[in-house]
């Protein structure tokens, strides 16, 4: 432990369903303690006393954060300090899979960075301003299976208590994060990389804030070849047992390459809450799906397969690779779309117990409901 600071656990894994117990002791003194718990993602704990991870050889493993989307796809996260270095943050690739990584500052002042490294150190990729909230990489793919790493660098600022930008992270592999201001259908996120979005949408109500949040509807495009089967699907994570609530029910839309709607599906799912639509198209080009909060609110996946079960970024088609050129505005039109700030919390869950009085024979116990 490390006096006046505090103490860390992480990445311990809950091996069944259930009601966990955090158990606090004061080994000597007394005094009041504020804590925090996070569901499926790490705690960079160096600045808690923990083990460092400033160099490759010690970098974080966030394996253990993993969560599936659809398919293959998958979604990891972590929390830290930027502590006037480097952070370095091991992820596994296989050839051909596309990394994503976003992040986003928790306070202002300080300086904050993000670039991408093979095993041998090397920098493939530095990451940029993705919009007004967040910073990160999009559509990294791997050249060569192997080991990689994410570096977070940052220099202390003005922050509160630790003069250290704190920073939130999610990384997906094979599934785009909604990052774009795409509540529109002029304005659609391209997925042609991954086939695959997580995002959120729909109306919110932040209850510690009174903040009300609107976005009805968010947009994202592919390329498809005529004669080909599309199957759309949605998910909605969360709302189990200690997840982030989630009461978002989905509805989809297809739209063809002259934006007429020729598809719509509400609850066709086999969990009569998320949609799934099938149509075969008849002309070659860029098609758009809309997703739309019919009711509630919350954090959506939304998936695009072929006929044979295939991703639509795995077919081998010119016009695809001629579309899948991400490109991010430097000077994006200001959105309403605040719920962008907040995608990440709802996949992070954070909770703050009150301060207590505690003293040596006193053993304060918070009670964790938590999904294995």
């Amino acid at each position: 432990p490390v006096s006046g600071v505090g103490l860390g656990l992480d990445a311990v894994p809950i091996p069944t369903t259930g009601t966990d117990t955090l158990r606090v002791q004061s080994l000597a003194g007394t005094g009041s303690f504020g804590g925090a718990v996070y569901l499926n993602a790490l705690e960079e704990i160096e600045f808690f006393g923990g083990p460092t991870n400033d160099t490759l050889a010690t970098a974080v493993d966030l394996a253990p954060t993993s969560l599936p989307l659809q398919g293959l796809a998958d979604r990891m996260a972590v929390t830290g300090y930027a502590s006037g270095g480097n952070d370095f943050y091991r992820v596994d690739l296989t050839q051909g899979q596309v990394l994503e990584a976003v992040f986003q500052a928790f306070v202002q002042g300080g300086t904050i960075g993000l670039d991408l490294r093979n095993s041998a150190g090397t920098v493939l990729r530095v990451g940029g301003n993705l919009n007004q909230f967040y910073q990160g990489i999009q559509g990294f793919v791997a050249p060569t299976t192997g080991t990689y790493y994410l570096n977070v660098s940052g220099v202390a600022g003005p922050v509160p208590i630790t003069g250290l930008p704190g920073y939130s992270m999610v990384v997906t592999r094979n599934a785009a994060f909604e990052v774009s201001f795409n509540d529109t259908l002029d304005a659609a996120e391209n997925i042609a990389l991954t086939g695959q979005a997580m995002g959120s949408v729909g109306t919110r109500v932040f209850t510690e804030t009174g903040l009300t949040l609107p976005d009805p509807a968010d947009f994202y495009s592919f390329v498809a070849n005529a004669g080909e089967v599309l199957t759309i699907t949605t998910t909605t994570p969360g709302d189990g047992i200690g997840e982030p609530a989630n009461t978002l029910d989905p509805a989809l839309q297809l739209f063809d390459p002259t934006g007429t709607l020729i598809a719509f599906n509400l609850n066709g799912a086999a969990d009569g809450r998320n949609a799934v639509l099938s149509t075969t198209v008849t002309t070659t080009g860029q098609y758009k799906i809309g997703v739309l909060s019919t009711a509630g609110g919350g954090d959506y996946t939304v998936r695009v397969t072929r006929a044979a079960g295939v991703s639509s970024t795995n077919v081998p088609d010119a016009t695809i690779a001629a579309s899948s050129v991400m490109v991010v505005a430097d000077n994006e039109a200001p959105s309403m779309d605040l719920s962008l700030a907040y995608v990440q919390s709802s996949w992070v869950k954070s909770f703050v117990e009150n301060p207590v009085a505690v003293d040596a024979s006193d053993k304060e116990e918070l009670l964790i409901a938590l999904p294995a």
